[in-house]
C-alpha cells in the first residue's frame, strides 16, 4: 500500500480495490450478448442472407430435400412454390448396383399434386432444417422448375 506525505496510507484505486467485482461484470456482459444473440441472432443472420429474388434448395434433418422460396423464417420457415425430387419408377434401386442415379432416374415433383391435396406452402420447424442454400440460375433444378412452369 502507498503512503501520502503525511505517511497515513492512500487508498487504492477503486480499479483495483475488488478485482472480483471486474469478474463479475464480464461474466454479466458474456451472459448478456449470449442471451441476446440467442434470442435475436438467427433472426439477423436468416434474414440477410436469403436472397428473394431466388430460389432455395432447404436439406431437412430427415434427408429429404424440397426446392422453394423462403418467405418467413421465425420459429418456423415457409416454404413457397414447393418442389422435389422423386425417383422415377423406371428406374428401380438395384441391389449391389455400384452406379450412382443419374438426372434420368429422378423426376421433378410440384406440391400440390399429392393425393391428399396439399397447398402450395410449408411450414418446417426451423429445428428441422440442417441447411438451406440460395439457387444458382443455371442449376439443373432451377432449369427444371423453369420447364414445368412454363407447360
Amino acid at each position: 500500500m502507498q503512503q501520502n506525505f503525511a505517511g497515513a496510507p492512500m487508498p487504492m484505486p477503486a480499479s483495483r480495490k475488488n478485482p472480483l467485482m471486474w469478474i463479475v461484470t464480464l461474466i454479466l456482459v458474456v451472459v448478456i450478448v449470449v442471451v441476446c444473440w440467442m434470442m435475436f441472432g438467427d433472426k439477423l443472420m436468416s434474414k440477410t442472407s436469403v436472397d428473394t429474388e431466388k430460389y432455395q434448395a432447404v436439406f431437412l434433418n430427415s434427408g429429404q430435400v424440397y426446392f422453394g422460396k423462403i418467405t418467413e423464417q421465425h420459429k418456423w420457415l415457409v416454404l413457397t412454390n414447393v418442389y422435389y425430387l422423386q425417383r422415377s419408377n423406371a428406374a428401380p434401386l438395384q441391389e449391389g448396383a455400384a452406379a450412382a442415379p443419374t438426372e434420368s432416374d429422378f423426376k421433378l415433383v410440384k406440391l400440390g399434386s399429392e393425393l391428399h391435396g396439399p397447398e402450395d406452402a410449408m411450414y418446417i420447424e426451423r429445428s428441422n432444417v440442417w441447411f438451406w442454400e440460395n439457387m444458382k440460375e443455371d442449376s439443373k433444378v432451377l432449369q427444371a422448375i423453369k420447364q414445368y412452369q412454363a407447360k
